[in-house]
């Protein structure tokens, strides 16, 4: 179980790499780890956090029944996965892991260390590579965080109700980490 959630972690790093390229912060990364950064509050960022979260839920909600299942969220890992395995081979060798990780340092944070760790738990049989299985045995740290009922589904409300008690730890916190839940 805990090998699972480890490796959970590692695929929505990787997803919210690609997803965030565009953008200067991750694409699900609520807040800087101390409470101002750049002139944006604290608040600020969790407002745009949770829009991004609600646009990737509404995304990858296929059939627009306001419930994200795993399938509707495995299909965007399998993508991120298929990108990211440049020879095809079904497995992210460690030249292609160096890239990830690469791109990762390249941003402002620690993300290139967490996505690192990520991978390494992600690799469950420790061979050095992750396979397609082993990338996509993992579900984002937000999804995993918001399935109040454990169910392998995500509706609209346990969504909402997260984001909320996200909000919540990171005002209570003030400037503690809200890392792990892109």
């Amino acid at each position: 179980m805990e090998r699972t959630i480890a490796a959970t972690l590692f695929a929505a790093l990787v997803v919210t790499a690609a997803a965030g390229a565009a953008s200067a912060q991750p694409a699900n990364e609520p807040a800087a780890k101390s409470g101002e950064s750049a002139g944006v509050s604290r608040a600020e960022r969790m407002e745009k956090w949770s829009d991004r979260l609600h646009k990737r839920f509404d995304a990858e909600d296929k059939n627009s029944d306001g419930v994200l299942d795993r399938t509707e969220a495995e299909a965007r890992l399998g993508k991120a996965f298929d990108k990211r395995d440049k020879n095809h081979d079904g497995a992210l060798d460690a030249q292609e892991i160096k890239a990830i990780t690469d791109r990762a340092a390249g941003r402002a944070g620690k993300g290139a260390k967490v996505l690192q760790a990520r991978l390494n738990r992600a690799d469950a049989d420790h061979d050095g590579k992750v396979t397609r299985q082993e990338f996509l045995a993992t579900m984002p740290p937000w999804f995993v965080r918001a399935d109040a009922d454990k169910d392998e589904k995500v509706t609209k409300q346990e969504l909402d109700a997260f984001i909320a008690k996200r909000g919540n730890k990171a005002g209570a916190a003030k400037g503690g980490s809200d890392k792990d839940d892109d």
